[in-house]
């Protein structure tokens, strides 16, 4: 219920601003214990000092919810660039770095 929850927030918070872009300074993810960083990365068609806009970001949702390794997911941009990605690990996929 909370992966809709922030899913439905996203999609009403990208479709009520503005258009505008920011450039990528840090990539911060939280909740890893069996994925890598590198895993999530990989999934991932942006790194650092990339531009990227709020559209970019539901595309950064869509290829991280698209592996089903997350039982629960949220991708924000900070106005000072840094993307944070909080998730939650399916129990399925123990072991997986």
């Amino acid at each position: 219920m909370k992966f809709i929850t922030n899913f439905l927030f996203l999609l009403l918070f990208l479709s009520s601003s503005n258009s505008y872009s920011e450039i990528i300074k840090k990539i911060n993810i939280d909740g890893l214990n069996s994925i890598s960083r590198g895993t999530v990365l990989s999934y991932i068609p942006f790194e650092v000092n990339d531009d990227i806009s709020k559209e970019n970001i539901q595309t950064i949702f869509n290829q991280l919810k698209d592996t089903n390794f997350f039982s629960d997911l949220s991708v924000q941009l900070t106005q000072d660039g840094l993307l944070n990605i909080s998730l939650i690990e399916n129990l399925r996929y123990p072991m997986l770095s």
